[in-house]
């Protein structure tokens, strides 16, 4: 029996594929046999999913900019919220 992994990873802070280490990533993965989905912030134009180059990316509206440590907190919070919506 042919088994194929299946592979989620989370973004929190840049768009998929705009980040090119997670897309160098996730299409090596796809090269090699897996499914994988990406979870990322959406930028403006971006639809909220497609398929690039056989990896499905799902996207949540990205959180307002903040600084600092609640900022941050903020920022990490509300992308693990949206990501469990969806």
């Amino acid at each position: 029996m042919n088994r194929t992994n299946r592979v989620l990873m989370l973004l929190e802070n840049k768009s998929y594929p705009k980040d090119v280490r997670v897309r160098q990533e996730a299409n090596a993965l796809v090269a090699a046999g897996h499914r994988v989905t990406v979870i990322s912030p959406m930028e403006p134009g971006q639809p909220w999913r497609e398929v690039c180059q056989g990896v499905r990316a799902y996207r949540f509206p990205a959180p307002p900019q903040a600084n600092g440590f609640w900022g941050y907190l903020w920022e990490y919070a509300y992308s693990m919220a949206a990501t469990g919506l969806l």
